[in-house]
């Protein structure tokens, strides 16, 4: 039962395990001249003293249990119960739901200790936050006070439960004829050793998390953005050396997650294709993207010497931001791609030519952004070789079409050993 275990000292006072306000000196005294009774209540119903001394009574039975005021004061077919109690110290013994005891003797029997744990004369230490009750029924709460708050060291957590009380007038006596108890049982299981468990009071806060978990069964494509790179001077309209700089940190990022199978880049941009069968941080979008984001910005700032070796970094240092998206078919995510490469091509295109009447026409940008608003792709090449003699056809791929970065997976088949 792992940490639950039995513990026969303290049962006595654990069982249903409520103690009232302080009780009166001796709560099993006869009761003389209490013959009032609240308006609204018949002759045959509790009144709220009657209650209350109900009350005190049996919670003293878990303080020093004395069998003759057991007999008086609970029926003989008295049943117990407390699923609270099962748990925490019957290891199972009992199904939830059954009784503790099923009956008076029974009881006396289970919490009945020769040297009880409380000292003759000891005040209650249980607090009764309320009781309510109808003509025949007693509901209270109750509480358990942490350590520093009582006179003895009973742990470090408050314990708090909630008890209904059946009764009825036997002989002109009221007799409580079933108990119900629940009480919080972890808590009182650390306060008394049984399972040390290490709390936090302000665990709570965990609560206001939100739950990020891609749906199953779907390709999930994390795309990664520098942030602001207009300042790091790159070369225009396309810089070699940026170029192998993204490529090499995305082959890092491929190479530290398996469950990538497809990387592809142009400019500052990289999008990361995980298979759909993956699991890894229980395909939590948060975990997967500030994952991918925070080792692909480690490897761009450790390889950026090797790349740019007369420029050294100055703050601010690169950096990226990402976002996680689900595709659930391969059209979708071959459309995806296309999206993104066809995106590649209408941009380098239109750098290439602003960037050509800039550095070769002698324009200013203003100028250059006024050239080419409103123009097709075919007028801007015809710009490009007409004015420049440039045909972008001839241009390298990697400047029209971006990066692609695949996984390679090889099936070797063994052959029979042959005798």
């Amino acid at each position: 039962m792992g940490c639950f275990k039995p513990f026969i000292v303290l049962l006595a006072f654990l069982s249903a395990g409520v103690l009232a306000l302080p009780a009166p000196d001796h709560p099993w005294t006869d009761r003389k001249g209490d013959d009032h009774r609240e308006s609204g209540y018949g002759k045959d119903c509790l009144t709220d003293s009657e209650a209350r001394f109900l009350v005190d009574t049996y919670n003293y039975f878990f303080v020093r249990l004395d069998p003759q005021v057991a007999e008086k004061y609970l029926a003989p077919d008295f049943h117990e119960f407390s699923d609270s109690y099962i748990t925490l110290f019957m290891n199972g013994s009992k199904p939830l739901g059954s009784p503790v005891s099923a009956s008076r003797d029974e009881f006396i029997q289970n919490h009945f200790v020769e040297n009880p744990f409380y000292p003759e004369g000891s005040p209650n230490w249980f607090r009764i936050e309320e009781i309510f009750h109808s003509c025949t029924k007693i509901g209270f709460r109750w509480v358990l006070p942490p350590e520093g708050q009582l006179p003895v060291s009973m742990g470090p957590l408050p314990i708090r439960g909630d008890d209904l009380m059946y009764t009825a007038k036997r002989d002109g006596k009221w007799v409580i004829t079933a108990e119900w108890s629940e009480f919080n049982t972890l808590a009182w299981a650390q306060n008394i050793g049984i399972c040390a468990v290490e709390t936090n009071v302000y665990e709570y806060v965990r609560a206001f998390e939100q739950s990020d978990v891609l749906l199953p069964n779907t390709w999930i494509v994390v795309r990664i953005d520098g942030r602001g790179f207009k300042k790091y001077g790159f070369r225009k309209p396309n810089d070699d050396r940026g170029i192998g700089l993204m490529n090499a940190a995305a082959q890092g990022v491929m190479r530290e997650l398996q469950d990538l199978v497809i990387g592809y880049g142009v400019s500052d941009e990289y999008s990361f294709v995980f298979h759909k069968d993956c699991t890894l941080f229980e395909r939590r979008a948060s975990k997967l993207t500030t994952t991918i984001v925070s080792i692909f910005t480690a490897y761009y700032v450790q390889l950026w010497p090797a790349c740019f070796p007369e420029t050294p970094l100055s703050m601010p240092l690169p950096s990226f931001d990402g976002r996680a998206v689900m595709y659930p078919s391969v059209r979708n995510l071959r459309d995806y791609l296309s999206w993104r490469q066809v995106d590649c091509h209408i941009n380098n295109l239109y750098n290439t030519t602003f960037w050509a009447l800039i550095q070769q026409g002698g324009m200013d940008a203003v100028k250059a952004e006024e050239e080419l608003m409103g123009t097709s792709a075919a007028d801007k090449n015809e710009i490009l070789f007409s004015r420049f003699g440039i045909n972008y056809n001839n241009k390298p791929e990697v400047y029209k079409k971006g990066s692609v970065i695949l996984r390679e997976v090889r099936y070797i088949g063994l052959s029979p050993q042959l005798d």
